[in-house]
């Protein structure tokens, strides 16, 4: 009877109702050795994807500055070429409550929501629902 000791269970997988792992040594090792493996190519992408991640934030980040710093020298420009005025004559909403630069570009600089609390509430914003 050589298969009789791969049939036994042993006392803890009896108490629970479920079939014998009964690993030999070497199955277990294999297991180990296997998912070992596994976990550290796991680990190794994922700093390779918080690397790129890191990286893309960054470029991101530069980019909006560059972006805003732009914004910023196109304004500059506009008022001191007397251009700037055109918002108000679109009968742009932004016009209305005293700002000269359109939406677009104060959203681009970043400055639309300071521009909203300086203002007072959003109900006081016109066009606001």
């Amino acid at each position: 009877m050589p298969d009789a000791p791969k049939r036994m269970k042993c006392a803890e997988c009896t108490k629970a109702g479920k079939p014998c792992v009964n690993m030999s040594w070497e199955s277990l090792d294999r297991t180990r050795a296997e998912y070992r493996k596994k976990v550290e190519d796991d680990e190794t992408l994922l700093a390779t994807v918080i690397a790129r991640l890191m990286r893309n934030k960054k470029i991101l980040k530069q980019a909006e500055e560059r972006a805003r710093h732009k914004a910023l020298g196109l304004a500059n420009e506009m008022i001191e070429a007397g251009e700037l005025d055109l918002a108000e004559e679109a009968d742009c909403p932004a016009a209305s409550i005293g700002i000269c630069a359109s939406p677009v570009t104060w959203g681009t600089m970043g400055l639309i929501e300071e521009s909203v609390a300086n203002h007072g509430t959003h109900a006081a914003v016109p066009g606001s629902s």
